[in-house]
């Protein structure tokens, strides 16, 4: 029997994961949902997660402060979205490999849901050379 998916927010306080947990239940209600507060949580949920979701400030114990600094260090094959307003953090994320993410603003937007169904149901296949 094939396991539901896994959703992992990555480095969120838990007032904003509790607000983004809401929004994932919404857009993919079948998805299991870990919120990781360490490096160490993130490396064990990465083999299993279909989708991470990281904050632009890290809020936890990982090796950086920096949502975008850290998924460029842990993993380019990872499907991952940037949790951030900043348009130029979306563009930075988008320059590291990530997916089109959101704002906490745009949480319950139409548009933002159907990215995370989207992210879910069909996960962008590898670029050649990123996955060695």
């Amino acid at each position: 029997m094939e396991r539901e998916p896994l959703i992992v927010l990555v480095g969120h306080c838990r007032p904003d994961a509790g607000m983004i947990s809401s929004m994932v239940r919404r857009a993919a209600p079948q998805a299991r949902i870990a919120n990781v507060e360490s490096l160490r949580e993130l490396l064990a949920n990465l083999p299993e997660a279909c989708l991470l979701l990281v904050n632009r400030v890290l809020d936890g114990d990982f090796n950086t402060a920096d949502g975008v600094d850290l998924m460029r260090s842990i993993n380019p094959c990872s499907t991952w979205m940037l949790v951030s307003n900043f348009e130029d953090a979306q563009s930075r994320a988008m320059e590291a490999g990530a997916l089109q993410g959101f704002g906490k603003s745009m949480l319950y937007d139409s548009s933002t849901l159907e990215r995370v169904r989207q992210a879910v149901k069909e996960p962008p296949p590898a670029r050649p050379g990123d996955c060695g």
